[in-house]
This record gives structure tokens, sequence and C-alpha cells, in this order.
């Protein structure tokens, strides 16, 4: 990339300088130097200016912004991995609504992964794969997702067994990712939630 950069900037230099000597023949040719320098420091401050530009918009961008959101959500979930107790990483989970059976299902299951060795956290845009939907239905009661999913977060542990969990996550309207919960989608069946 900086190879490309200086090869841009000599092309820009010979082209300006060159297209002012060629149309001023009159001009001394000391002054023709100086002109030729001023001329090639302008190229010079003009690209600078541009890949600051360039610089500033890529790292401003939404997905570069999505990407360091999401590594700092796998940082914690890490960290949240290698608490004492459950609390850190159930703090990752949406859920808002959930009933009393599902907390009781999550709390069960992270008991069970918690402490487990991560080898790697992988993330990919959700595309609505059978694997990870979220409606279904259980004893009657229609269940969905407690936030609208985004992301497919795969943690692969490294255990014997080659054991991988597959998370659903989205982000809250504060713009904080966390991991989807099902909840009830009938409004009168949240009255015993967590």
């Amino acid at each position: 990339m900086i190879h490309m950069k200086k090869k841009l900037v000599k092309a820009i230099i010979r082209v300006c300088s060159n297209l002012f000597v060629a149309t001023n023949p009159v001009v001394a040719r000391r002054v023709q130097a100086l002109i030729t320098t001023a001329v090639r420091a302008v190229a010079i401050i003009t690209i600078c200016v541009i890949g600051l530009i360039i610089n500033t918009l890529i790292a401003c961008s939404p997905v570069v912004l999505e990407n360091q959101d999401l590594d700092n959500f796998a940082a914690a979930f890490r960290a949240a991995n290698q608490a004492k107790d459950i609390k850190p990483m159930l703090e990752l989970y949406a859920t808002n609504g959930i009933d009393k059976e599902q907390l009781t299902a999550l709390k069960g299951a992270l008991e069970y992964e918690l402490g487990l060795p991560i080898e790697s956290i992988n993330f990919q845009k959700f595309t609505n794969d059978t694997d990870a939907q979220i409606d279904y239905m259980h004893q009657g009661v229609t269940y969905g997702p407690s936030l609208a999913p985004k992301i497919l977060m795969q943690v692969q542990y490294s255990t014997d067994d080659r054991f991988m969990s597959r998370f659903t996550i989205g982000q809250t309207e504060t713009g904080s990712w966390r991991i989807i919960c099902a909840r009830p989608k009938s409004p009168t069946l949240n009255k015993n939630n967590h």
C-alpha cells in the first residue's frame, strides 16, 4: 500500500511539473526549478490530504465500527467465560421478557459451558439459517427472539470432543451487542418473567 502511494505521488508530481514547464517555455530556468519544486510540494500535500480523508472515512465506516464492537463483545465473552459464576455471562444475554422455564434452561447451559477453554470466536452475518431460527412453539406457547437477529457467533472450544456453540446476537436500543434468547411472543405470558 505504501509502495503504491509513493508511485502515485511520483506520477502526479511528474505530470504537474511537466505540464507547467511545458506550457511556460519563457520562464527562466531558476524560476522553473523553483516552480517545479513548489508544484511537487503542492502535489504531495494534496495526496497526503486525500489519503488522510480516505483513512478517516474507512476508520469511521459502520463496518469498521461494527467489527470493533464485535471484537469487544468477543473479549467480554472470553472474560465472562473465565468468571467464577455465571452472572457475568448471563449479563451478555438479552433476557428481557424470557419466562422462568427459559431462564432456568439458559442458566443450566451456561453452567455447563462456563470455564471451557475457548479456541476461537468467529462472527458471520445472520442469514435466516434454519439452524439459527429462534421462532418455535412449545407447549402451546409461541416463542420468538428477544432482539432482532443480526450476527451469528460461533465459539469453538479447545476440548477433546471439539465442542462448539453457536449463538445469535443482536443489538439493543443503545447499540450494545447481546446474545438473543427465546421469549414468549404473547404479552400475557410474560407475567412470570425475570
